[in-house]
């Protein structure tokens, strides 16, 4: 959906920040993350020039030169979260430019004498499309898990298009060690993220996904569906995203 990228965008980040996050008035968010894929370059200036962004969130990365292709993932993350490292992995194995992005921020941590600083690591992806990519969707993500469980980490997560078309993709996060936050069963329509906005000539599914790593009290909730029916323009196909977006909570025990 490259029609009208910079209104999409601009209408997505207007409903986060007025439907979602309940900030009609410009305050400041609670503290979140908020991890969008396949931002088109022509549209990194909406992100930049936005004023709730500007004032409540770190932007990663800084601008659409450090993407590899024409478009890439976009990482905010609230001010009120401290942000230690961020960087970008390029997969050697894809035709599409895919890669990870990749943020560890520090998580306060109750203790029986206080509070401790724990790091936890976010990926960002956007796994290799069409059915013709599932050999490369599972070394994709068995290097991003890799780096989710890299020593000293309280915990790590992977959020994004995963593009789950074939039956072979349903084991992506169980191949990678990983947990997948939706707990619904195969199938479960109410777990499907695209397919609807517009019907199209592929079957709905449950394309985007949240993996997680498996540390002790390290939490991650079911994922809720949100941005149902967004659209940006009066036209029939004027939709933000031709994805529903996924919104879960994190905790660290």
């Amino acid at each position: 959906m490259q029609q009208g990228t910079k209104p999409r965008l601009a209408a997505a980040l207007a409903h986060l920040r007025n439907g979602v996050f309940k900030c009609a008035d410009g305050g400041a968010p609670e503290p979140c993350c908020i991890l969008l894929q396949e931002v088109h370059e022509g549209a990194f200036s909406v992100i930049m020039e936005d004023d709730w962004i500007r004032n409540h969130f770190v932007l990663v990365p800084e601008g659409p030169n450090m993407f590899p292709i024409y478009y890439g993932q976009v990482t905010l993350v609230a001010r009120t979260i401290p942000v230690q490292r961020a960087y970008s992995l390029e997969f050697q194995e894809t035709r599409m430019g895919r890669t990870a992005l990749f943020v560890d921020v520090l998580m306060s941590v109750p203790t029986s004498e206080g509070w401790r600083r724990s790091t936890m690591r976010i990926a960002n992806t956007h796994l290799e499309s069409l059915p013709e990519g599932f050999e490369m969707r599972p070394i994709q993500m068995s290097l991003i898990s890799r780096a989710l469980q890299e020593g000293n980490l309280a915990g790590g997560i992977v959020c994004g298009d995963m593009n789950v078309i074939r039956r072979e993709d349903e084991s992506l996060a169980e191949d990678a060690g990983l947990q997948d936050a939706w707990n619904g069963k195969r199938g479960d329509k109410s777990g499907h993220t695209w397919g609807y906005q517009p019907r199209g000539r592929f079957p709905p599914g449950r394309l985007d996904r949240i993996f997680f790593t498996k540390n002790v009290g390290f939490n991650v909730d079911e994922p809720t569906r949100i941005g149902e029916g967004v659209r940006w323009g009066p036209g029939p196909t004027d939709y933000v995203s031709d994805h529903f977006g996924l919104l879960t909570t994190v905790s660290v025990l």
